[in-house]
């Protein structure tokens, strides 16, 4: 999904992940090696972790 997100996503476009927060740092370098900016948002409420990757606008 990381791999397609800058093909598919327009500029200031957001890619959501729900991942488990040991993995969340994987998910983060397969976020950023495609060119998207990384943010973690985690809920102990839900018991979640999300990694959105961010298009830049350019």
């Amino acid at each position: 999904m990381a791999a397609e997100a800058p093909q598919r996503l327009a500029p200031g476009g957001h890619l959501l992940v729900e991942t488990s927060e040991r993995q969340a740092a994987r998910t983060v370098e397969a976020v950023v090696r495609n060119g998207l900016l990384p943010q973690v948002v985690t809920s102990d409420e839900l018991n979640a972790t999300v990694v959105i990757g961010t298009k830049p606008i350019r």
